[in-house]
């Protein structure tokens, strides 16, 4: 597991944001939509509410949204599904990201008030 933290903090849009602080990635999010509006930005930052989640931040339009994402043995646990790589969890992000919208997702803080199930995996 600490292989995959790794791989998070060293990420390329990883930003420290002072233990999880919404107001300071928001700021970030908005830097980012003011010079080039046209690409939606996201960031990756560690919560010190909840060790072991991290956020994805992301700004499809003038709203910044914000989810949490764990790390389990078996990879990245994100909207209920399990990634193997972080590469493989922002390409399926990259494709699904207005589906949250939908409700077809339970928030991450649903986990805890519901009824443990098994994960699925993203089929090779």
């Amino acid at each position: 597991m600490v292989s995959l933290v790794r791989d998070i903090m060293s990420y390329r849009y990883y930003r420290e944001s002072m233990g999880g602080d919404r107001a300071f990635l928001g700021s970030l999010l908005q830097q980012e939509k003011t010079v080039n509006p046209d690409r939606i930005p996201y960031f990756l930052s560690s919560t010190k509410e909840r060790p072991g989640y991290f956020t994805l931040a992301y700004m499809p339009n003038k709203t910044p949204h914000y989810e949490l994402f764990s790390v389990r043995p078996e990879g990245f646990r994100f909207r209920r599904l399990i990634f193997p790589t972080l590469d493989r969890m922002i390409t399926w992000f990259k494709e699904h990201y207005n589906d949250v919208a939908g409700g077809n997702y339970l928030r991450e803080r649903d986990f805890t008030t519901r009824s443990p199930r098994v994960p699925r995996k993203i089929p090779d």
